[in-house]
């Protein structure tokens, strides 16, 4: 979410021409969607724990029904208000935050879990933390990154490029750091 207006600005740099408000429109669209990207990574690993219970009812009956939900929010969107296009990509985002709920809800895991899991391990403050020391590092980097990628020349396309890969490599580092501070599954491999 943070880097949104960077992709946009260098989809825009390599050449294509949109009016500032369209810009404005995009980088809307474009965060509403990524911010679904979090609730669709976790139905994808609920459903799991529905198949591994040989349970494949309930994920599809869930999946339709906020299908249904985003449907129709994208039609009262469109409709009765002005949000155009990002209120077509917030209705997807309600759609998948109700998918993860509704999956989460019906598996029977207490709320706690995300806190502690049945092995003892600290869950979500680790996960929390973990991302504001990225987006710390993130909007560090977008700082120090354009002045970096000037070093290399080039095009202003390119150097907006060259930002994003630093930045992307700057987050990839602090993950890594992360994960192997705390011995995480990706470190183990």
């Amino acid at each position: 979410v943070i880097e949104r207006e960077a992709i946009i600005n260098l989809y825009l740099a390599i050449g294509h021409t949109i009016s500032q408000s369209e810009t404005q429109l995009a980088v809307r669209t474009f965060s509403n969607f990524v911010i679904s990207a979090f609730f669709q990574a976790a139905v994808l690993l609920l459903a799991r724990a529905y198949f591994a219970r040989s349970d494949t009812y309930r994920p599809t009956l869930y999946s339709l029904i906020s299908i249904g939900v985003a449907w129709l929010l994208a039609i009262i969107f469109a409709r009765t208000t002005n949000t155009g296009v990002p209120g077509l990509s917030l209705a997807f985002s309600i759609g998948s935050f109700l998918n993860a709920v509704l999956l989460w809800f019906n598996i029977g895991l207490p709320l706690r879990v995300l806190w502690r899991d049945s092995v003892g391990r600290i869950n979500f403050p680790v996960i929390g933390v973990g991302a504001i020391i990225t987006a710390v590092a993130v909007l560090a980097g977008r700082q120090i990154a354009p002045r970096l990628a000037s070093l290399f020349g080039g095009s202003p396309s390119m150097q907006s490029l060259m930002s994003l890969v630093l930045i992307l490599a700057i987050a990839l580092v602090v993950y890594l750091a992360w994960a192997s501070i705390f011995s995480l599954e990706q470190c183990n491999s």
